[in-house]
């Protein structure tokens, strides 16, 4: 087909669809868009911003030391069945999953998954409180752990069970302004009381 073209005082109208076979360079007042043939690409020089939306809503640019995408109106939206937030050699940050998991890494190991009851850590991942790592919660390969290391672990509630792992056998039992209980196979053998203690069965001491 043909191209149209018209010159004007103020440079060239182009009314027809146009095939540019070699780079192409738009000056702007402070660095260049071009589109380079040979890279396959669109290339902004530094400072030059990509606007999207009447209002300029969304710029992209690099202003020759850091990269920023900037959304001013609305949600910023990024939508993939995966999803991964990775560095440059590809050793992976976030990774989510559609119907599955976020994974969150560090040095490319993974320290923390959701999953559909919550969230999961690997063992020996800790959660750690306090400026200095003073209280730490984690899991072994083997055994779990509660671990503070400066003054003292407070555990307030009016009424306290430590029980099995299903919820049916009692240990220990610790009742606001009343009783402590210990148990043997879930049966009570001790309670402390308002006038000293009371033993259920016999007390052998040696």
């Amino acid at each position: 087909g043909y191209v149209n073209l018209f010159t004007l005082a103020g440079g060239v109208d182009v009314d027809a669809a146009s095939n540019f076979n070699e780079d192409v360079t738009f000056q702007c007042a402070s660095g260049n868009i071009i589109f380079d043939k040979s890279d396959n690409a669109l290339e902004f020089s530094d400072s030059v911003l990509a606007k999207f939306g009447a209002g300029d809503d969304l710029t992209i640019t690099h202003n020759g030391t850091d990269s920023r995408i900037i959304n001013s109106t609305g949600d910023l939206k990024i939508r993939s069945n995966i999803l991964k937030l990775e560095t440059t050699t590809g050793e992976e940050y976030i990774r989510c999953t559609a119907n599955g998991s976020v994974d969150i890494f560090n040095d490319n190991v993974v320290k923390l998954t959701t999953n559909a009851d919550g969230y999961r850590s690997n063992d020996d991942v800790k959660a750690q409180f306090g400026n200095s790592s003073d209280l730490q919660i984690f899991h072994g390969s083997n055994h779990s752990f509660i671990k503070n290391i400066t003054n003292e672990l407070r555990i307030g509630s009016n009424f306290i069970k430590l029980k099995n792992d299903a919820y049916t056998e009692s240990y220990i039992e610790a009742e606001q302004n009343g009783e402590v209980k210990l148990f043997h196979d879930n049966a009570q053998k001790f309670a402390t009381k308002s006038y000293g203690a009371a033993v259920t069965g016999n007390f052998v001491t040696t």
